[in-house]
């Protein structure tokens, strides 16, 4: 999958990471860290998981680059 990010809700949302290759195990969830080091205090930023192959698309999460200290904790189910 790729993390995406955006100033707005609505869009438009840019890829922020290189492919992330599954951990998981057949049928147990993967926990992931993706920390976002290109961030402004005080901005809030939403976030999207694109899923590949495929394209599917999760999302959007706020949250506020202050608050979470530029750190996005992703946990997938399988």
């Amino acid at each position: 999958f790729y993390v995406l990010r955006s100033s707005d809700a609505s869009g438009p949302f840019e890829r922020i990471s290189s492919l992330i290759a599954s951990q998981a195990l057949p049928g147990a969830g993967a926990a992931y860290t993706f920390l976002d080091d290109n961030v402004e205090a005080g901005v809030s930023y939403w976030y999207q998981l694109e899923v590949t192959p495929g394209g599917a698309v999760f999302g959007p999460v706020r949250d506020d680059a202050d608050r979470i200290l530029k750190k996005l904790f992703l946990i997938i189910p399988s």
